[in-house]
């Protein structure tokens, strides 16, 4: 399970945090928090300024030890996405860390330098579906490891 607080981002005086399973849902629903409950923070933002609070969120994202209480994580387990995640076939590539942008600029470093026709020609927006994508496939560790054993 991941999750993010407001105190992990930076916002003090809010006890908010969200959890869920992939990286892109955990980002939603900060996103939605901060617009409900913090406006002035979201209002007016430039594309820019937008893109680094997303990096903030991405930043604070944290794996919750299973079993543990709310309050208590461990920011050492490891998130991870592979190359076969996202639908490449024979590559083994495999990006790993402790935080979810950490994972998200490993895997479009490997994209950049061994799939660069994966991103040639992509305009903005077919870029963003991309990013979009990596995000969704990073899961924690621990999760996609039962699920190979399972499988």
């Amino acid at each position: 399970m991941l999750r993010v607080s407001c105190k992990d981002i930076g916002i003090e005086g809010c006890e908010f945090s969200c959890q869920a399973e992939k990286v892109g849902k955990v980002e939603d629903l900060m996103l939605e928090h901060i617009r409900e409950a913090h406006p002035h923070m979201i209002a007016g933002l430039t594309w820019e300024q937008h893109k680094a609070l997303e990096t903030r969120i991405k930043h604070g994202i944290h794996a919750l030890e299973e079993g543990a209480e709310p309050h208590e994580h461990d920011r050492s387990l490891t998130l991870r996405v592979a190359c076969r995640d996202l639908g490449v076939t024979g590559c083994d590539f495999v990006a790993e860390g402790e935080k979810a942008r950490e994972v998200e600029d490993k895997m479009f470093d490997h994209i950049r330098e061994r799939h660069p026709e994966l991103i040639a020609g992509l305009d903005f927006k077919q870029y963003g579906e991309l990013e979009r994508r990596v995000k969704a496939a990073i899961v924690h560790e621990a999760e996609s490891s039962e699920a190979r054993h399972a499988a």
